[in-house]
């Protein structure tokens, strides 16, 4: 579900191609009623080829809102296997297997689709705001800026690092949004 930011900046505007995106979205469903990066592409789902992950999933929850289907049918499963397994120090889902070194090197962009989707929906574990800022305070440098320490998903730049904070920062901030 990588076009939920656009879907996101065209919510409430008429443009073709709807059904086609809402479409997409479903077929990246996965077997654990979380969402897959690629129904195309299966071997690019970090999990595997049918299992839903954190990020995957946070972005399909963010592009059904943005598509006005906050009741479809898939959502709240979706949400519950995300407060299942939600975490703060990585990318949760992708434990075990040769895809697990992404779990640390996705945890900015999991951080900030999370509290995106918990904010939005006012869904989330007990405690998920104060857990998540408490994270990433912890890892601000010095200058103010984040960094993480894998290169593998371009989240070691410091522009990409500290907007996935400030964004996850936000939006622990934030009470139930539409």
């Amino acid at each position: 579900p990588t076009p939920r930011r656009a879907l996101q900046a065209l919510r409430g505007l008429p443009f073709e191609g709807r059904d086609d995106a809402l479409g997409f979205v479903g077929r990246c469903r996965a077997d654990n009623a979380g969402f897959v990066y690629s129904p195309v592409e299966r071997m690019l789902n970090k999990a595997g080829p049918e299992a839903g992950y954190g990020s995957a999933t946070c972005d399909a929850i963010l592009a059904l809102l943005a598509l006005d289907q906050a009741n479809a049918p898939e959502v709240e499963p979706a949400l519950a296997f995300l407060e299942e397994i939600h975490r703060v120090d990585r990318n949760p889902g992708l434990e075990g297997g040769a895809m697990e070194v992404f779990a640390p090197a996705m945890r900015g962009s999991y951080r900030a689709g999370a509290a995106e989707v918990f904010a939005r929906t006012g869904h989330g574990p007990a405690g998920w705001r104060e857990e998540l800022r408490a994270a990433i305070v912890a890892e601000q440098r010095p200058d103010g800026s984040w960094v993480n320490e894998s290169h593998l998903q371009k989240e070691d730049d410091p522009l990409i690092a500290t907007t996935f904070a400030v964004e996850a920062l936000a939006w622990s901030r934030t009470e139930a949004a539409p």
